[in-house]
């Protein structure tokens, strides 16, 4: 049992890009060189993670869009999305504060997701979908805010730990954990995370206080990536309340994968002989949408 506690390895600035409010946390060009650079390229099995501030109702406007290889997850911290897919839910589908939604590509599906209220707060991650479970077909899995279970007194998003399982988690899902901690002001919490688990990262949604003994603000626009070890340790200011998100998994180092932006969305093929015909089959992916963005 490793009895060190995780440190720190690395704070990266967020990256804006497609307009105000929008930062890239994780995440950066794809292969050809399109999209957002940014100096985090991923922490895998974590390829991809967006904060957004939205203002106003129906955006962004991306429309109806395709997906490969991935898992894309929205984590609603304050305002909604609705959302549409080609799975045949009805349009106008809901995700409200606190809940989360997860749209698993496998492979191929298109949805849409845009918002619901003025004023909106939100996390997107997307994940890889390991090899052996790219078969699986695509699912849309939800769970609202009263849905999520408490595990270590933190929300588990999605995934599983301590043998507890968030009903959002897709069959489809890489072995890795999603959180949200939430402390009120003096209160610190010691998070035992799986040993297999090498890295994470962590962004700060509201307040101020330590992680890994380093200080955070929700103020300052940064992801953190901690390292090995047993425990990760978080606490909140005296005078404030910390809420964190924190994402975390096992890596995928025997399957080398590449990004591929294409028909205003993101593609994440693992190399194969087949790669080159699926990549095909999706650059002539009807385009469908409402309208046009980078995605990626």
């Amino acid at each position: 049992m490793d009895t060190r506690t995780r440190p720190i390895s690395a704070r990266v600035g967020g990256t804006t890009f497609g307009g105000p409010g929008l930062y890239r946390l994780v995440g950066t060009v794809d292969v050809h060189g399109k999209g957002t650079l940014h100096p985090l390229h991923d922490v895998d099995p974590i390829v991809l993670m967006d904060q957004a501030r939205i203002t106003g109702k129906g955006l962004p406007k991306f429309g109806v869009h395709p997906h490969y290889g991935l898992i894309a997850c929205s984590v609603v911290i304050d305002g909604a999305l609705v959302d549409e897919d080609n799975l045949g839910a009805s349009p106008g589908g809901y995700t409200s504060a606190g809940s989360v939604y997860c749209a698993a590509s496998g492979r191929g599906i298109a949805h849409a997701e845009e918002t619901a209220d003025e004023e909106n707060f939100l996390l997107q991650v997307i994940v890889r979908i390991p090899a052996e479970k790219m078969h699986l077909r695509p699912t849309i899995t939800k769970a609202r805010k009263d849905e999520l279970p408490t595990v270590q007194g933190s929300t588990l998003l999605v995934g599983e730990l301590d043998g507890i399982k968030s009903p959002a988690t897709p069959d489809s899902w890489p072995d890795a954990v999603f959180l949200r901690v939430t402390l009120d002001p003096g209160e610190s919490r010691s998070l035992a995370l799986p040993e297999n688990y090498p890295h994470g990262c962590v962004r700060v949604l509201k307040g101020a206080g330590r992680v890994a003994g380093q200080h955070f603000t929700a103020d300052t626009i940064e992801v953190a990536v901690f390292g090995k070890g047993g425990s990760l340790e978080v606490a909140a200011d005296d005078d404030s309340p910390f809420d964190v998100f924190l994402a975390t998994g096992q890596p995928m180092l025997e399957e080398p994968w590449v990004k591929k932006l294409g028909a205003s969305s993101f593609y994440c093929f693992i190399f194969s002989e087949a790669t080159s015909r699926r990549q095909q089959r999706l650059w002539d992916f009807p385009q469908r949408a409402r309208g046009r963005g980078d995605h990626g």
